[in-house]
């Protein structure tokens, strides 16, 4: 599992831990472990309820404009998509960000932790609510080039796309990067990401691996379309 700290010298570090904390003066901080399987608008409605009334013994502002909530979630489980969509349909403007749990690149298991143990296919949902101003965003450093890859064969709920523009999809997105389909590794994956356009903004769609077939499996979904 790789682990990356702000003020670490070389980056991203293996074998490590992080840890950040918050103020008890300046942050009231709520959270739960939440199951993926069968998470519906409801089960979504009494989570976010339930970090509410955490909060409230300890509230250092009005909840609206002054909370944020942070996710984090099993990477790997077919289920965080429809998690996410539901989780912010019930926050509403709450603002919600958060990262999913990987294994290095074995692609195998993926945990969150909670209460002193390891879980798998769930979340950990926490809302910080504070005096403080703070926004969130999200960022990135590709670039868009001439090239569009439009899916025409995909199954997303595997997050596997057989083709790119009628092709199979390993064969084109090898002759795009420059190379041969044999040097496609996770190294080739981090330097040619493909991104789906959304409004102005580009989403990464990172690639997981290759497969017999010549298709490609993705750790998130998507819908066919234009990428």
């Amino acid at each position: 599992m790789h682990h990356c700290r702000g003020d670490h010298p070389l980056g991203y570090a293996k074998s490590s831990i992080s840890a950040l904390g918050f103020s008890r003066r300046d942050f009231k901080v709520s959270g739960r472990r939440v199951p993926l399987e069968g998470f519906d608008l409801q089960a979504a409605q009494l989570c976010v309820s339930s970090l509410i009334e955490q909060c409230q013994s300890g509230l250092k502002a009005p909840i609206n404009g002054n909370t944020f909530v942070l996710t984090l979630i099993d990477g790997l489980s077919p289920n965080e998509e429809r998690f996410l969509v539901t989780l912010d349909t019930a926050l509403g403007r709450l603002p919600h960000f958060g990262g999913s749990a990987g294994d290095d690149v074995n692609l195998a298991n993926t945990h969150v932790y909670s209460d002193g143990a390891f879980h798998a296919e769930s979340a950990i949902v926490v809302m910080f609510n504070t005096h403080c101003p703070f926004e969130v965003f999200t960022t990135h450093h590709i670039e868009s080039l001439d090239s569009k890859l439009v899916v025409t064969q995909a199954d997303s709920t595997a997050r596997r796309v057989y083709e790119f523009n009628a092709e199979p999809a390993a064969e084109v997105y090898a002759r795009e990067a420059g190379i041969t389909l044999e040097d496609l590794r996770p190294e080739i994956y981090a330097l040619h990401p493909l991104a789906v356009l959304i409004g102005d903004q580009y989403y990464v769609r990172s690639i997981q691996k290759v497969n017999e077939d010549r298709s490609l499996d993705f750790t998130a979904r998507w819908m066919t379309g234009l990428w």
